[in-house]
């Protein structure tokens, strides 16, 4: 015994130190794509999860004195610049920018040219003297002295009109003003990006609580403040599900005890229970911190309702300890139980294990954490069994509730053709109802509802800035940076069709920072092939009055090979890295480019037109989301299938007896078919969590008719009817609080799994007094 509490003690410590050790809470779902189905989709979102963008917050300052609002600006970033947990803060461009674009741009710029200052290379001297012009009215703006340093090599702007692309497309919407970023109606503008991603909800918490002080500080200044950040929203999420999950497992074990102490009075049985739930729990944690690195936080709140299932180990053995026990103590107790025990837990195990092989992450998070919970919980069970007193006497509640259970059976066992004819009805009922179960496959319906007030901000601000859709997006991909480009130039003017159409507000292309080689050699061949352009060009600008001979420098830059073309790895050095990172997000098996779209407003136009290029594909998050859980649900549907199969195979070996498999497998089935007609006749749809809910109640369901059918004589019998409602009480407020919870998710779960539990209660002695043969019978006299 001391050796069996000593290693279960170790095996405690160990579990706990490693969850100390390697805590982590993080809301982050790095995909919403099968990994299976579409490996490069969701290589995509996860680096797109945490990449700048994602990590990039705005804030947007407004005060009636728009100096007092860049001062606000100003005034935040310097504060958040010196936080170890911000990478960056930027209030405008670069003071350097400008040097470092020349670098960069200046000697690519033909292979930059666009289609207009192509064409105007082979046009005639009267067009190009309307260039001549262009560049006179440049040099009299106030950008001349900037103008004139390059108008000698690049007479057409050419450099110039590059520039204006990059400001367009790294600003959208923006403005500058004594070089801060500002909106058109002089709202001040930072953007402040993390290092940590915005799902890690724990890295950011100390961020957010220090931004909202600061827009307190601001508002009683009279600057207004708004947000736009995904950070805000992980961080709820985690905060609510965690607040559930503390409610949850304090209810859970106050309600444990609870029947501990009325059923048992003995602490040293309510010791043992907690025991071997604080073994469950902390194992499970520990496997999970080390396979994922972190719990998320439905795991987390979803493992506080394992109490409910990992806690009907114990409750069956001290029933059947202080009822029915062997005089040689709990572990000869255990050893009359443990055939029961292990034919119940082995189900209930399978159907984690099937929600552990899921394509979506947090999904194979639960499933492991239920699977090693209930794994660790039942092994937990010899090496605390020990705890338990040596004799345990029934109290007084037991015997009455014992006594009462095995007459209320009695009465079933005598009147079987009553309890087929309620069974008849109960599959009549099912097979009418459930057929008319309605599914959703709308992902989003399981997550946090988000509070109206931020999504309406959110909005407000994405409108300011210019910004393109959330959760749409074009990703072309190829095996090189070479491929991906060339595919991009094929998609651009398909996408511009899309516009004209009215399909699409508008795109923004990656190509204004870079350009395939082959689109850079052909801009760089319609300047440089360009007959006689050099020699039009003096004579054009002449007759516009610029001196003769003013252009030598360009000409004999036509005159020179052109420069090798420009690749990614030199923009990644440069100010244009971070818009680089936020459209270039390199993949195991090559790389893709995001085009950001604008507008969307008939997404099958924009979808034709975007898959008819080789590697590229339109991602609308949500409704892929939607395709995929579809798939997931038959997924589930032929795991419930699987999971019959395998109950009927596991009790056929066991039991070798059409009416003992019957009365053992039957009330699962039926369990499941009633809360499916339940949430057909309530109009509820039916969810994925439903479905994985329906697979849980498959296998603990299962461990009630099993223990009736195990019973060996009349003690074993109503030993096994009291543990089975205990069993089903604390299942049922375990889940049946989870469905209090605020996540739709965890809701779905806690509905299915309490109402599942309730109707295998009510329906396992049915079965089990039906198909009772007349030497099961005997066992009552």
């Amino acid at each position: 015994m001391n050796a069996r509490l000593v290693g279960a003690a170790l095996w405690l410590a160990l579990a706990l130190g490693v969850t100390a050790q390697r805590w982590q809470v993080s809301s982050e779902v790095p995909s919403l794509v099968a990994s299976r189905a579409h490996p490069q989709l969701a290589e995509l979102s996860r680096r797109m999860a945490s990449g700048p963008a994602a990590r990039t917050l705005a804030l947007v300052f407004a005060a009636p004195d728009p100096g007092d609002a860049l001062a606000a600006a100003r005034e935040l970033a310097a504060e958040f610049a010196a936080r170890g947990d911000v990478e960056h803060a930027s209030l405008g461009p670069p003071a350097e920018a400008l040097a470092a674009l020349e670098a960069l741009y200046f000697a690519h710029r033909l292979a930059f040219a666009d289609a207009q200052t192509q064409r105007l290379a082979r046009a005639s001297e009267d067009e190009l003297r309307g260039a001549a012009r262009t560049l006179r009215a440049a040099l009299a703006g106030p950008e001349s002295n900037w103008i004139a340093q390059h108008a000698a090599r690049d007479p057409l702007l050419t450099f110039r009109a590059q520039l204006l692309r990059l400001e367009a497309a790294q600003r959208g919407a923006l403005e500058t003003r004594a070089g801060q970023w500002a909106t058109a109606d002089g709202a001040a503008v930072l953007f402040v990006r993390t290092r940590a991603s915005p799902f890690d909800a724990t890295a950011q918490a100390p961020l957010l609580a220090a931004l909202e002080e600061a827009r307190a500080r601001l508002t009683a200044r009279g600057v207004s403040t708004q947000l736009s950040a995904l950070h805000r929203f992980a961080a709820e999420a985690q905060q609510t599900a965690q607040r559930d999950a503390q409610r949850i497992s304090l209810l859970s074990l106050a309600a444990v005890a609870a029947l501990f102490a009325l059923l048992f009075r003995s602490l040293r049985t309510l010791a043992a229970a907690a025991f071997q739930l604080g073994l469950a729990l902390s194992t499970a944690s520990a496997v999970c911190l080390l396979a994922f690195g972190g719990l998320h936080p439905l795991t987390l709140a979803f493992g506080s309702t394992l109490i409910g299932v990992c806690i009907d180990y114990p409750i069956h053995l001290a029933h059947h300890h202080a009822l029915a026990g062997d005089p040689r103590g709990p572990l000869a107790t255990l050893r009359a139980v443990a055939p029961a025990l292990v034919v119940g837990a082995l189900t209930s195990i399978a159907g984690f294990a099937g929600i552990a092989t899921s394509d979506l992450p947090g999904l194979r998070e639960l499933g492991v954490f239920g699977a090693i919970g209930l794994i660790a919980g039942l092994a937990a069970l010899w090496v605390v069994a020990p705890i338990f007193p040596q004799a345990l006497a029934p109290t007084s509640a037991q015997r009455r509730l014992a006594a009462w259970l095995a007459r209320g059976y009695a009465g079933l066992c005598a009147n079987r053709s009553a309890c087929l004819a309620l069974l008849a009805g109960i599959c009549a009922a099912i097979a009418l109802a459930a057929p008319r179960a309605r599914f959703s496959d709308d992902v989003f319906a399981l997550n946090l509802p988000p509070r109206p007030e931020w999504v309406a901000e959110e909005a407000r601000v994405q409108a300011l800035l210019g910004a393109g859709e959330r959760g749409r997006f074009v990703a072309v991909m190829g095996a090189s940076d070479d491929e991906a480009l060339a595919r991009l130039e094929a998609l651009a003017p398909r996408l511009g069709a899309a516009v004209a159409a009215g399909a699409l507000a508008g795109f923004d292309s990656p190509h204004a920072l870079l350009r395939s080689p082959s689109a850079q050699a052909t801009s760089e061949r319609a300047l440089r092939e360009a007959p006689g352009l050099a020699a039009r060009i003096e004579r054009a600008f002449s007759a516009e009055g610029f001196a003769p001979g003013a252009f030598a420098p360009f000409a004999e830059e036509l005159a020179r090979p052109a420069p090798a073309p420009l690749r990614a790895a030199e923009l990644a050095g440069s100010p244009l890295a971070d818009a680089l990172a936020a459209l270039r997000v390199p993949l195991g098996s090559g790389v893709a480019w995001v085009v950001t779209l604008r507008g969307v407003s008939d997404s099958a136009a924009v979808e034709h037109a975007v898959t008819a290029v080789p590697g590229a594909e339109f991602v609308d998050q949500r409704r892929l989301a939607g395709e995929l859980y579809a798939g997931y649900r038959a997924q589930v549907v032929l795991l419930l299938g699987a999971g019959i199969a395998l109950v009927a195979l596991v009790l056929a070996a066991r039991f070798r007896s059409f009416a003992r498999v019957a009365a053992a497998g039957l009330p699962a089935l039926l369990a499941v078919g009633s809360v499916l007609s339940v949430l057909a006749l309530s109009g509820e749809p039916v969810t994925l969590l439903h479905l994985f809910g329906l697979l849980l109640v498959l296998c603990f369901a299962e461990d009630y008719g099993v223990f009736l059918v195990e019973a060996r004589g009349a003690a074993e019998l109503s030993a096994s009817l009291t543990s089975i409602l205990a069993a089903s009480a604390t299942t049922a407020l375990s889940f049946g609080l989870l469905a209090l919870s605020e996540f739709p998710a965890l809701a779905a779960l806690g509905f299915t799994a309490g109402v599942g539990s309730l109707a295998a209660l009510v329906i396992s002695p049915l079965t089990a007094a039906a198909f009772r043969s007349s030497r099961d019978a005997s066992l009552l006299r």
